[in-house]
């Protein structure tokens, strides 16, 4: 539904860090945290969403933007949360595009760009909405490149916009670039969504459907907890203080060490685990949080007798570790990936292998070699069960 309503919502997500990370994030608590070089703020700004606020007096309504103040500031008093995002539905000649530089995959952004369009029946823009993130203290619309839009005669004359919309940016310098460097960055980037946002207006308003949403695509379906390869069906009851990590429970409290601790704010990756079979990282998480879940680690990859399991097979056979201290991680994630998707896409697989998990000794060919090598297995093994598919045997073979 949101896909198809606000696409401009579903085409941020998957920038947002990275997919353990999501799982357990939400789209309000990203909004009140007012990250200046978060995508969803900008979004929230370019799509003229208003927040409900509930308080001790009852709830108001903000526009996204007067609600986002400055860096990791949000209007919330002490006594209020963000309940709600109001997002006005697209009409059938709006368009889309999100693109942003970052150092790798899921990090924050140097510079970024939510951008929303409108075409009129002639095909020129009706409305725009330019929305940078990391430029400044929060998320900023272009107002006059908007307006400049607006007023020229062709879609495919972008130059003007992109122009005004970053003469008025004075972003910041820091070690990732200089003000000059960001500002050469939001140019292009204007360039790039306008024309890209401008032809999928074209497109929804053909009736044509250029990307479909993820959940209509084969091996999407949410899985049940159940269905998840799980560990070896442990049940456990542990009495913990509310203030203790998930972590810290598994490897001191029962003893699974093979979950390891890295970074200790969810960049690392070391420590990820299945929760009712969902990449979680299990530092950011509170034991009393998972009270009745399914908790699945490395040590449950192994088969019933001991022996290493799928993935561990591919992983060794790869020689896909260094220190093997962020191995558990990799092998957690990719087994939580193959249990959604049997056939994932090589992009799909390299996020897991290479962007959601941190490797400190050296680099990650290995590691994805070590991850395809899985997908190949696994495909061989529904084969000889009689599973295979076409979409399976493409997977692999790309």
């Amino acid at each position: 539904m949101v896909a198809e309503h606000a696409p401009l919502i579903s085409g941020a997500l998957p920038y947002v860090g990275h997919r353990a990370i999501r799982n357990r994030g939400t789209v309000c608590g990203s909004l009140a945290h007012a990250d200046p070089s978060a995508e969803l703020p900008a979004v929230a700004l370019a799509l003229e969403a208003r927040m409900i606020v509930a308080g001790s007096d009852g709830d108001r309504m903000v526009p996204a933007e007067d609600f986002f103040q400055g860096v990791f500031t949000a209007d919330l008093s002490e006594t209020e949360l963000l309940r709600a995002v109001y997002v006005p539905a697209w009409s059938a000649r709006s368009g889309w595009s999100v693109r942003e530089l970052s150092r790798r995959h899921g990090d924050f952004a140097i510079v970024g760009l939510a951008c929303a369009v409108e075409l009129d029946e002639d095909g020129a823009f009706a409305k725009a909405a330019l929305a940078y993130f990391g430029v400044a203290g929060r998320p900023t619309r272009v107002g006059e490149a908007e307006a400049v839009l607006v007023d020229v005669a062709q879609v495919q004359d972008v130059r003007r916009g992109r122009e005004h919309g970053v003469q008025r940016l004075e972003p910041a310098a820091d070690l990732h670039g200089s003000s000059s460097y960001r500002k050469h960055i939001a140019g292009l980037l204007a360039r790039q969504c306008l024309a890209e946002a401008a032809e999928r207006a074209a497109d929804r308003a053909a009736g044509r459907t250029s990307e479909p949403s993820a959940r209509t695509e084969p091996g999407h379906e949410r899985r049940q907890p159940q269905d998840h390869p799980d560990g070896h069906g442990t049940e456990h009851t542990v009495d913990v203080a509310p203030r203790r990590h998930l972590a810290d429970v598994l490897r001191e409290e029962l003893g699974l060490t093979g979950t390891h601790l890295g970074c200790e704010h969810g960049v690392c990756g070391a420590c990820t685990v299945a929760v009712d079979g969902e990449a979680t990282r299990s530092c950011l998480v509170l034991a009393v949080q998972v009270d009745g879940s399914e908790i699945t680690t490395i040590e449950g990859l192994t088969e019933a007798d001991g022996t290493r399991g799928l993935i561990q097979r591919a992983m060794w056979e790869k020689h896909a570790f260094q220190c093997a201290f962020c191995a558990p991680g990799f092998m957690m994630s990719m087994s939580t990936l193959l249990a959604d998707n049997p056939a994932p896409k090589r992009e799909e697989i390299k996020e897991v292998a290479t962007r959601g998990t941190s490797a400190a000794a050296t680099g990650y060919h290995s590691i994805l070699e070590g991850a395809t090598e899985a997908v190949a297995m696994l495909a061989e093994q529904r084969a000889s069960s009689g599973e295979a598919s076409d979409a399976a045997n493409g997977a692999v073979s790309a």
